[in-house]
């Protein structure tokens, strides 16, 4: 959220820049120095000044496709801020080994890339993936039937940030800023110019009331909270577990590890969701043989001395291990499952 807060930022200073605020420039250096620190999509906030500046070196239009080229000292500062930028990405505790972060997630993850749902293709089969093709495509048939003007620079992100998004769902996130300012000019071919002459301001202090009203309405209570989280967490049977002695080591379902962690915090858990790490380590490898129920996972169970296991109910090794005569099932609701080898102590 931090990362997408900051690549918005990014866009709205190069737009402030473009027409004319010098000053809005230098904000992007310091800006980079919490980015590098605080999440590894710094990356793209550095390829959208770079698509910014080559989309600026020459002049044309082509068909509703325009570029306005950057004078000598307009370019000169873009150039010197991006230097700037990219030195601050050297200024972290680990040195220079955060700046390799996101090239290893693309090179070096192979297995989360693959089982890992945030990193799988859009899925339009769902109503957001639809969502998503429609305003894709419906883009280009609003280009085609207006024949509106767009920047190139502006062109280019949009067309980036779709094909990210096609690929990799996570990426949906960059397609939206970058789809926002074409959007923008789409709308504007039907919605008059802004004339402060026009402004009601009762009327828009009674709607921003309005908000601020369904905000309040509308946030829920704790035990709202409580309630979505029991839906999919093992809510019940982490009491259980605090309840009763079961035995460890205890394998879990990956999306139960975060969860594990922050009610067990002394103790270990088999994987959570920070899936980079776990295959650094090999022990994605191991979870994937045995959530797969491939030919190794009761080996992998055993080399990990595996005498309990918490997983989703429905997941095919809860049923398997419903089966086995040497494990039992210890707990149970309608989320989560609780089994233990008959043989632990």
């Amino acid at each position: 959220m931090l990362g997408y807060i900051f690549l918005v930022s990014t866009v709205g200073v190069l737009e402030y820049y473009r027409q004319g605020n010098t000053r809005a420039l230098w904000v992007l250096p310091p800006l980079f120095l919490v980015w590098i620190n605080t999440h590894g999509s710094w990356i793209v906030g550095l390829g959208v000044i770079f698509i910014v500046w080559l989309c600026g070196l020459k002049e044309f239009q082509l068909g509703g496709i325009v570029a306005r080229r950057w004078s000598t000292t307009e370019r000169l500062r873009l150039e010197l801020v991006f230097a700037l930028c990219i030195g601050a990405i050297a200024i972290t505790p680990y040195g220079t080994r955060l700046a390799a972060y996101p090239f290893m997630v693309a090179t070096s993850l192979p297995l989360n890339v693959a089982n890992i749902l945030e990193w799988m293709p859009m899925p339009f089969n769902l109503f957001g993936g639809k969502v998503f093709l429609f305003l894709v495509l419906g883009f280009f048939l609003c280009q085609m039937i207006l024949r509106f003007t767009c920047r190139l620079h502006e062109l280019v992100l949009f067309v980036g940030g779709a094909v990210m998004a096609f690929l990799h769902v996570r990426f949906v996130l960059l397609f939206v800023p970058f789809f926002a300012p074409l959007l923008a000019t789409i709308l504007a071919q039907w919605l008059p110019k802004y004339d402060r002459k026009k402004e009601h301001y009762l009327l828009n202090a009674i709607l921003m009331a309005a908000c601020v009203a369904g905000i309040v309405r509308f946030m829920p209570t704790e035990n709202d909270l409580k309630n979505i989280v029991s839906r999919q967490f093992p809510v019940r049977a982490v009491d259980y577990l605090r309840a009763h002695h079961v035995p460890r080591p205890m394998y879990n379902t990956y999306g139960y590890g975060g969860y594990l962690i922050s009610a067990f915090p002394d103790q270990k858990v088999f994987i959570d969701g920070r899936g980079d790490l776990y295959e650094v380590g090999g022990a994605f490898r191991d979870y994937l043989e045995v959530a797969n129920l491939k030919p190794a996972a009761f080996s992998v169970l055993r080399s990990y001395g595996i005498k309990s296991c918490l997983l989703d109910r429905k997941e095919p090794l809860a049923t398997v291990l419903s089966a086995m005569p040497d494990w039992k099932q210890e707990y149970s609701d309608d989320v989560s499952a609780l089994f233990v080898r008959r043989d632990a102590p």
